[in-house]
């Protein structure tokens, strides 16, 4: 009896571990698709604390001033510039303590950077001198702008926090 119980439970399991037959089959196709446009981003922002300094030391020239990261398309031509700040003026850069004012000259390969119509490098943007920006043709990778700056302290500025916020852009056909 044993002997039996085992025989149908081999052949049970047989039958039920071969999986299904399949009768036929049939096929289709599906279509994916995507569009690639020639472009650019901003990978990374210049931004920098220059710190605590003593009145009467004199400027700060050369300061790092943080790195600008572009990565744009390959063959891709463009623009990148920064605006004159918060409280720029026709070509001049201000960073601002309550009503005292510091000069600040931002650039890039030692070429002044900024743009005397306060605006970023818009359709406004009509600045040749001093450099308003710097052209470069994309790679597909990311290329990296060193930025400097020179932050004129004269002996009757006042102590304080003194800070701007300018706006980087990158234009393109």
């Amino acid at each position: 009896m044993t002997k039996k119980i085992l025989a149908i439970v081999l052949g049970l399991a047989m039958v039920f571990s071969a999986g299904p037959v399949w009768a036929g089959i049939t096929s289709g196709t599906a279509n994916y698709e995507v569009t690639l446009l020639s472009g650019c981003a901003i990978n990374a922002v210049p931004g920098y604390n220059f710190g605590s300094y003593a009145l009467g030391s004199g400027d700060l020239s050369g300061q790092w001033a943080g790195q600008l990261e572009v990565n744009c398309a390959a063959g891709v031509n463009y623009m990148w510039g920064i605006n004159s700040g918060t409280y720029g003026a026709a070509g001049t850069t201000f960073m601002f303590s309550g009503t005292d004012a510091v000069t600040y000259v931002l650039s890039e390969s030692s070429l002044p950077i900024g743009d005397s119509g306060l605006t970023a490098i818009d359709g406004g943007y009509t600045e040749t001198n001093p450099n308003p920006g710097r052209s470069n043709t994309g790679t597909g990778a990311i290329q990296t702008y060193i930025m400097r700056a020179d932050v004129l302290i004269n002996a009757a500025t006042t102590p304080g926090v003194y800070s701007d916020r300018v706006t980087v852009s990158v234009v393109w056909p």
